[in-house]
């Protein structure tokens, strides 16, 4: 992994083969101290594949009861195109969501990207960090954790 710091703040990513892309990432917000900001871009290629996709559940269309499973994940080592990958960072911590193709299959998958998701040729990832927002991501009434104004 290699990463640049241009003057106005963004940090572009560089992964070679077999770096873990979540891994990567959570490295370079650590190394370039970034709280909070966005993940703008990201395109490459995948050897291993690890996500996670809602799916249909029981209470559909309600949000998911505590403990109702509605998410299955994929876990593919075969290769994969990646066109997009994007998300938030908050507390430091990235959520990404990836969609991704392969050929071989003609098969789209998008989902949660997770630690795992190693690199196969390259994978090119830019973040722009957000000054002064004081938030954090908090479970709120209905289970699922989203993004809120930190409480003074």
């Amino acid at each position: 992994m290699r990463t640049i710091e241009a003057a106005d703040g963004h940090v572009v990513i560089q992964l070679h083969p077999d770096d873990d892309v979540l891994s990567s990432i959570n490295s370079a917000i650590d190394e370039h101290g970034i709280d909070a900001g966005t993940v703008l871009s990201g395109i490459g290629s995948l050897k291993v594949l690890r996500t996670s996709t809602i799916v249909e559940y029981e209470s559909f269309p309600d949000v998911p009861s505590p403990g109702e499973e509605a998410t299955r994940e994929i876990h593919s080592e075969m290769p994969w195109e990646v066109g997009s990958l994007q998300g938030a960072i908050v507390d430091s911590e990235p959520h990404l969501h990836i969609m991704v193709y392969n050929a071989e299959e003609d098969r789209t998958v998008a989902g949660h990207l997770h630690e795992g998701s190693i690199t196969e040729t390259l994978m090119e990832i830019v973040v722009q960090p957000i000054k002064g927002i004081d938030a954090t991501r908090q479970l709120e009434e209905d289970g699922v954790p989203r993004i809120s104004p930190r409480d003074k």
